[in-house]
This record gives structure tokens, sequence and C-alpha cells, in this order.
């Protein structure tokens, strides 16, 4: 039986966006195990995740699988399903949606803005710069606006598939708007609220904020 390791209560977009894929693909909870960790207790820096990262998976024979996409992978390969496309353009257009996501929004924009919160900065017990937070907060800003762009004529990323793309936007943006208190503007962002909604009204998004935000 494998083990996915997770932050208890963490509302982070990665480890949610493995939780997202299990529901969406109704993996059986006798294949695999979900162990809750305590970050703040230091429980995810294990001998098995040097790193000290998570989410990560232990498969049944002890290998271990850090990295979010790739855990997905891994069990995609297991069990196919269509979230990383089903032709050859789908699976491309999923990848390039992947990764302009997690390096244009995820790493560029949300990332230095959240580091640089009260919350944060207290935790670390350092002082916040505001500069890189509003630069980080404008960076998201200007990148949620072409994604509105785009899906003016788009159901999801990638035309009518729900995709491993959309599960990373969902659980980025919810985790910006709350969290990183990202401001979105449904009506100067109707494209993207549209799709929102739409992705939040599937049984999968479990614990979204889609309903507060």
């Amino acid at each position: 039986k494998m083990k996915l390791f997770v932050a208890s209560n963490s509302k982070a977009p990665n480890p949610r966006r493995v939780l997202v894929y299990l529901q969406e693909t109704n993996a059986p909870s006798s294949h695999i195990e979900v162990v809750q960790l305590n970050m703040l207790k230091g429980e995810h820096k294990l001998e098995k995740n040097p790193t000290g990262k998570l989410p990560f998976l232990e498969t049944g024979d002890g290998t271990v699988i850090a990295e979010s996409v790739a855990i997905c992978r891994y069990l995609d390969a297991l069990h196919p399903t269509t979230l990383f496309g089903r032709s050859a353009e789908e699976k491309g257009l999923v990848e390039m949606w992947i990764r302009r996501l997690e390096f244009e929004f995820m790493f560029a924009g949300v990332a230095p803005a959240w580091i640089n919160t009260a919350y944060v900065s207290k935790l670390m017990n350092r002082p916040a710069n505001e500069k890189v937070r509003q630069s980080g907060i404008q960076t998201c800003v200007q990148f949620m606006a072409q994604l509105d762009r785009f899906l003016a004529n788009s159901t999801f990323l990638v035309g009518g598939l729900y995709s491993m793309a959309d599960i990373t936007l969902l659980c980025t943006l919810d985790f910006a708007i709350e969290l990183v208190e990202i401001p979105f503007d449904k009506e100067a962002l109707p494209n993207l609220a549209a799709w929102h909604a739409r992705v939040s009204q599937r049984p999968s998004s479990g614990t979204s904020r889609a309903a507060r935000l």
C-alpha cells in the first residue's frame, strides 16, 4: 500500500493539487493512505524525504517520489486518466500550462508575495520586504489578466478538457486570493471568474473556498 505524506490542514497548492487529482481519479483509499504531518513540529523532516518538502509519495516497495506533478504522473502511469491529455496536442498543451502557471504565477508572483506577508515574516522571525511583496502582487495581477483574456474563448485551459493544468490553477488561485490576499476583481476578470466558478463546482475541489471568495 502506498502512502501520501501531506501537511496537516494545509491550504498550500502543492499538497492540494495531488489530493484533487486523487479525487478526480476516484483512487481507492485501500491503495493509498494519506498521512498528515505537522510541519510546525518538524515532522516533515524525515530520512525518507531529506528536502523536508511536502507532499511526497512512498510506493509499496519503499521508493520515495516527491514533487506534486511527479507524484500525479506516476499515479497516472499506473492508472491512466485524461488529466494529462488524450492526444499528443493536448498532452503538450497541458504541460505548457502547468509550466507557465508554476513559473509565471506561482514562483514569480504568489511565492514572493506570500513569504513577505506578516504571517510568514512572524513565523520566520524576520522583517517583511513590502517592496518585494507588492512586486509579487503586481506580477499576479498581470498574469491573471492574461488568463482572463485567454479564457474568453476556452472553457478550460486546454479547450474542453479539464486537466491537471486546471487543477494547478485552481489550487494556486485559491491560495493566492485567500491566504496571500492577491486582489481578485471578478468584474474586471469575468472570464477567469466564470472559469473559477465552473471548476469549483466539481466534487473534486473538496475543500475549495470558492463560496467564500
